[in-house]
């Protein structure tokens, strides 16, 4: 097996805008751009050049890539609902194996229009938790010869061990006019992203602190009956949804 390869997290000098226009210094270095096709020709170079950075700061992990097309042909979207289909439309995915394993990982996609998706992987794909909601920020731009894009993932949304093993990271682009699919680290066609094991590194996050991933939902809830010949009865019932997590690797729901 060839081996992996690594990306470094560059720490930012500055406050990083998500807005999609990659101006900012840290994007300015030297990007990762060697991506192979896992479909259709497994194994060739990439058609088409996709450049990606990684960034940091004491709160969140931040990626930047820019998915060239040299054709200027605009990417094609379906639509812009969260949670959309992987595959049927232009995207941009990564894997994170937070806990070093080669097997879990947390995947999060776009689309040209800036849609989201968010995945939960374990077993290398066996099982997929799509109703997983992490809270992170995605911007998109559409340029002359493709598109570009910016997430922030905070650390507080991920589960991880502090200064544990090294993390696994793997990108992925759809380009779907093509019917192509390019992996960062190599993926074989039988498989797609979620192939953990086959993930590049991560460096740079070794000291980075999780926090506490707290989310509060409230909700109200208004019911009216009114019996044949009766009156009216009415009743409203109030309420949250607390999630936190409890630790690194679990968290906890309560209802109130």
């Amino acid at each position: 097996a060839p081996p992996r390869p690594t990306m470094h997290a560059v720490t930012a000098a500055a406050p990083i805008a998500v807005d999609g226009r990659l101006d900012e210094p840290v994007w300015q270095g030297p990007a990762t751009s060697a991506f192979t096709q896992g479909e259709p020709n497994e194994g060739r170079p990439a058609t088409e050049r996709t450049d990606v950075w990684v960034a940091r700061d004491a709160h969140s992990l931040y990626i930047a890539a820019w998915c060239h097309d040299a054709s200027g042909q605009r990417p094609i979207v379906r639509g812009i609902r969260k949670d959309f289909t992987i595959g049927d439309q232009d995207s941009f995915e990564v894997i994170l194996d937070t806990f070093g394993d080669r097997r879990n990982g947390f995947l999060f996609a776009t689309t040209a229009a800036g849609a989201r998706a968010d995945q939960q992987v374990t077993n290398e794909g066996k099982d997929t938790n799509a109703s997983w909601d992490a809270v992170w920020f995605v911007k998109t731009r559409t340029t002359g010869d493709g598109w570009t894009l910016e997430m922030e993932i905070p650390f507080r949304s991920l589960r991880f061990v502090v200064d544990g093993p090294e993390w696994g990271i793997n990108f992925a682009r759809h380009i779907r006019r093509k019917n192509e699919v390019v992996y960062w680290a190599p993926v074989p066609r039988a498989y797609n992203l979620a192939r953990v094991s086959l993930a590049g590194t991560l460096t740079g996050v070794e000291d980075a602190a999780p926090g506490r991933n707290l989310q509060l939902k409230p909700y109200l809830l208004a019911s009216a009956v009114r019996p044949v010949g009766g009156q009216v009865d009415r009743t409203v019932d109030a309420g949250f949804d607390l999630k936190y997590g409890l630790t690194d690797r679990k968290s906890t729901r309560l209802n109130s």
